[in-house]
């Protein structure tokens, strides 16, 4: 397993190693930014840790103990809500069931909170969301499992339904992952490489709506989306054998008042 990890300053343009994560190797491991510190986190490894914070200061990993063997996951979702790291969905064992329980992980006080279970989604593993600044938001279209989105607030620590897509974004036969959404101007931006299909959806209005197909990125499997405060890029991803670096932008139409 490789425990090497590095970090880019894209204004000197240069790469710096930091200490690894010997000892509290974790695997599949998920990592994301609270509160000024990496938190890397998956299933139950070394010393019964399930992952670790990162100190810039001290360049230095301290283990995080679970609460209890449910906090531990594989391919659950992981996404900074700011202070917090939201943890959810995924299994408690290889190749073993989904679950739809979750966690909210301080860094800063170490400190584990479950999410309640109340309107939650189906369980999933490898679940797609977002935090959108306010909620973190769960989508699937309707032939990927239950095919039921919903939204979380981790404040009143409740879950609200939300339109699904439909089957207008169900993925191909040969893919199980969901595309990793992007998240810009009050709206949640979804592309799926692998059918070469879109859509937007609209909190304010809890409504989807597909993208134009014009000019739209050819055919590819997992290719990086980012929002770029005004349009949604789209680059690279994997073509039959082979990564492909090709990048294409995509403007969408003012958001609906």
């Amino acid at each position: 397993m490789f425990d090497l990890i590095s970090t880019y300053d894209p204004v000197a343009d240069k790469w710096t190693d930091i200490s690894d994560t010997s000892g509290y190797d974790v695997w599949p491991r998920k990592l994301a930014w609270a509160s000024d510190m990496g938190v890397l986190l998956g299933a139950k490894g070394a010393n019964g840790a399930c992952g670790a914070v990162y100190s810039p200061a001290k360049d230095a990993w301290t283990g995080i103990k679970p609460p209890d063997s449910t906090a531990c996951r594989y391919e659950a979702l992981v996404v900074s809500i700011g202070a917090r790291v939201f943890v959810w969905g995924g299994a408690l064992e290889p190749n073993g069931s989904a679950v739809n329980t979750g966690w909210l992980y301080d860094p800063v006080a170490d400190t584990w909170t479950p999410t309640t279970t109340k309107g939650a989604p189906s369980a999933r593993t490898k679940p797609s969301g977002l935090w959108t600044g306010t909620e973190v938001i769960l989508w699937e279209p309707s032939s990927f499992g239950a095919g039921d989105s919903a939204s979380y607030d981790p404040d009143a620590d409740s879950w609200r339904p939300i339109a699904s897509p439909g089957p207008a974004l169900d993925p191909s036969p040969f893919s199980n992952v969901l595309p990793t959404p992007a998240w810009g101007d009050d709206r949640m931006y979804v592309w799926d490489g692998s059918i070469q299909k879109g859509a937007v959806y609209d909190v304010s209005h809890d409504e989807w709506t597909m993208m134009s197909e014009i000019g739209a990125p050819l055919h590819r499997a997992n290719p990086a989306v980012i929002w770029t405060g005004s349009e949604l890029m789209v680059w690279g991803g994997r073509y039959l054998y082979g990564e492909t670096n090709e990048g294409w932008l995509y403007s969408p139409p003012p958001a609906k008042k």
